[in-house]
């Protein structure tokens, strides 16, 4: 489950590739359950090319949780110490005897779940980026109101999105809908002289 939404850019795929290659499953075995409120947990939001980043390293970090706690769980049924339980290639080696018993992911939940004392394991996470800034984006519009006919007519709508310190303005520039200069740092005085 995730609070993060999809609008498009294909990250339920993406989120669910990353828990597959954590948990060592296919692809098919992921089934996802995103931003819907009433099961998922909160997300800030789908913006600044950043859900893969936020998102996706919350996904791997839950699912090295759960393959930490099952290493835990495996330890108990198998009577063995977590030291002696490796997971590499996709495969838990549980060193005891001879010879040593191998499994898969889906092996070793079948096996810490449906047992006596079997359990059901969750692994959860959020993730914070520190180092990353918050996204931005700015908008003006220029309006006329004509008070004696009660109507505003907007004439100017620029947006600027992306970037922003106390000088420039914009990665993305969009005056009345029409893509401006993308990839051009503007200034600020530079988009005050586009609105007159």
């Amino acid at each position: 489950m995730t609070g993060s939404a999809d609008i498009g850019q294909g990250s339920e795929t993406a989120l669910s590739q990353v828990a597959a290659e954590v948990l060592g499953i296919a692809l098919d075995d992921v089934a996802i359950t995103a931003a819907d409120t009433r099961h998922t947990p909160y997300d800030t939001g789908t913006f600044a090319s950043s859900q893969m980043y936020v998102a996706g390293n919350a996904v791997q970090q839950a699912g090295e949780k759960l393959l930490a706690r099952l290493k835990r769980a495996l330890g108990e049924k198998y009577g063995v110490k977590v030291e002696q339980i490796v997971w590499a290639k996709d495969r838990f080696t549980i060193r005891k005897g001879t010879p040593y018993r191998r499994m898969g992911f889906k092996q070793a939940i079948r096996d810490v779940t449906f047992h006596l004392k079997g359990c059901v394991l969750i692994g959860s996470a959020s993730f914070k980026a520190g180092a990353s800034p918050p996204p931005f984006a700015v908008c003006w519009a220029q309006v006329a109101l004509d008070r004696r006919a009660n109507s505003v007519q907007v004439r100017h709508v620029i947006e600027a999105v992306d970037v922003m310190n106390d000088h420039h303005v914009g990665s993305v520039l969009v005056i009345d809908g029409d893509v401006k200069s993308p990839g051009k740092v503007f200034s600020v005085e530079e988009i005050k002289d586009l609105l007159e």
